[in-house]
């Protein structure tokens, strides 16, 4: 373990040695074709939030620090006509964050190893900004096999007080090739309510108190990952960037989230009755079990459809079997 003293020249050697860092445009990242084992990555929030614009400030200091000589710290200023924000003053919207974004991760995709996953984080109040993440998905040649909720921010985070955002964050994990576990299959809004529901129920065990915010962030990351699955074998990233738009909203509209709110009420609803089935767990060396977890969200899908008849919308209890039985 090294120790690094700010005001010695070592500190700008053993950052070479260590961690060399380089700053250029990822839309031409020159790294060769099927050489990483992964990528792992957190794209720019498509809105333009001030720290973005305030990581100048950070940036003087730290080229203090290094050096300008340091490689990646040449620059003067971190700002760049090719960020991939949300921008009016510059005249930079949703097209150029979703083109911008396809090229990326269309570079990635060609470094990976056959088999590797391109894994980042994101999230996003509105549902139009997941197309753009979908769109750059499917024209880098990706499926998704996995959209996954992680805590993400502190509750307490200044720029995001009162404002209903979400501190969970969804991991979505791609690849080139690959399969989808069938319980995280679903084509309309009980399906998905279904898996949202589980999702908070798992966060609440980890002793987070998931919010509004987040169960929209949640839902947005589910809709994504399947209309990019269901989108998959007749994609044509020739297209427009606005028939691309189009086509994903279709395929978005089509699971269901032609109205999302309704989806975020049905997820309420069926989340609300495994809080109630769960009020009194049983507990086994003082931890609840997977096992009872289960139970518990089999016995919420009962009582959502408890003496209904045998129409389509007992689709809940069967999805929710199809989830939680065998995780």
């Amino acid at each position: 373990m090294c120790k690094f003293e700010a005001n010695s020249g070592l500190f700008n050697e053993d950052l070479r040695k260590f961690w060399p860092i380089s700053a250029f445009p990822q839309q031409n990242h020159p790294k060769s074709d099927r050489l990483l084992d992964a990528v792992f990555t957190d794209p720019p929030y498509f809105g333009n939030v001030q720290y973005g614009e305030l990581m100048d400030f950070c940036y003087v200091w730290l080229r203090r620090l290094v050096g300008k000589e340091t490689e990646g710290f040449q620059r003067l200023s971190t700002r760049s006509a090719q960020e991939l924000t949300g921008n009016a003053t510059e005249a930079r919207y949703l097209d150029h964050f979703t083109e911008g974004l396809a090229k990326v991760y269309t570079r990635m995709a060609k470094a990976l190893k056959p088999g590797a996953p391109l894994a980042f984080t994101y999230h996003h109040n509105k549902i139009e900004a997941y197309h753009a993440v979908g769109v750059a998905i499917l024209d880098a040649g990706l499926i998704c096999s996995a959209s996954l909720p992680c805590p993400a921010e502190m509750a307490g985070s200044i720029h995001i007080r009162g404002t209903a955002s979400s501190i969970v964050d969804t991991v979505f994990v791609c690849r080139k090739t690959g399969t989808m576990p069938k319980k995280w299959l679903f084509q309309d809004e009980a399906g998905v309510a279904t898996i949202v529901a589980g999702d908070l129920a798992e966060l609440r065990e980890s002793g987070m108190k998931p919010t509004q915010g987040d169960t929209r962030c949640i839902t947005f990351g589910h809709l994504t990952r399947m209309a990019v699955w269901n989108l998959r074998k007749d994609w044509r990233s020739e297209e427009s960037t606005p028939d691309k738009f189009q086509r994903f909203a279709i395929a978005i509209h089509a699971l269901g989230a032609g109205d999302p709110e309704r989806i975020l009420q049905a997820v309420d609803a069926l989340d609300r009755k495994i809080r109630t089935a769960s009020a009194t767990p049983i507990k086994q060396g003082g931890a609840v079990t997977d096992k009872r977890i289960r139970a518990l969200v089999e016995t919420a899908c009962q009582l959502l459809t408890k003496g209904a008849p045998k129409t389509p919308g007992n689709i809940i209890r069967s999805n929710c079997r199809k989830v939680f039985r065998e995780c």
